[in-house]
């Protein structure tokens, strides 16, 4: 199910963009905190998402891919990346620092939404993104959100203002 908010002065818009305001800064900080603590400037970065709403970082392709230490060795699957050494000391760490980093867990949308957590083996991971101006969220269809500020929207519809963004 896609929905959008635009009323800005409900506070389901203002929890809803605190929260994407909060992933967004949580995502340029990561990237910052990487950057400063393995002394590396890099192009890009491998991971995922999971059930994480922020990039989870494993490993990164270094914009001078010829310069790391022992501390790095080059991943067998992706050509270029460069994961932490879990060999030595310093890998350990970089790879304790990765897993540390901080993230925005899924359940959070619901928080914003006043939505009970349904626990179920098996539900589609929510998103949320936004400007100042409207607030798109995902869910999955077993919740039915029961808020005048939310308004049901076509895929296409969702798809479309997602682009704009």
């Amino acid at each position: 199910m896609y929905y959008k908010i635009t009323d800005k002065e409900s506070m389901v818009f203002k929890s809803c963009h605190e929260l994407d305001e909060k992933i967004k800064r949580i995502g340029k900080e990561n990237i910052t905190s990487v950057e400063e603590f393995t002394g590396l400037k890099y192009e890009q970065r491998l991971g995922g998402y999971g059930f994480s709403l922020t990039f989870r970082i494993t490993g990164i392709i270094p914009v001078d891919n010829s310069v790391y230490g022992d501390e790095w060795k080059r991943d067998t699957n992706y050509p270029g990346v460069i994961i932490p050494n879990r060999k030595t000391k310093r890998g350990k760490e970089l790879e304790k620092f990765f897993k540390d980093l901080e993230s925005v867990f899924y359940t959070e949308i619901y928080d914003a939404l006043y939505l009970p957590n349904l626990c179920s083996s098996r539900f589609k991971i929510p998103d949320i993104v936004g400007n100042k101006n409207i607030v798109l969220i995902f869910l999955d269809d077993q919740f039915n959100p029961q808020n005048d500020g939310l308004i049901e929207i076509t895929r296409t519809e969702y798809l479309k203002l997602h682009a704009e963004l």
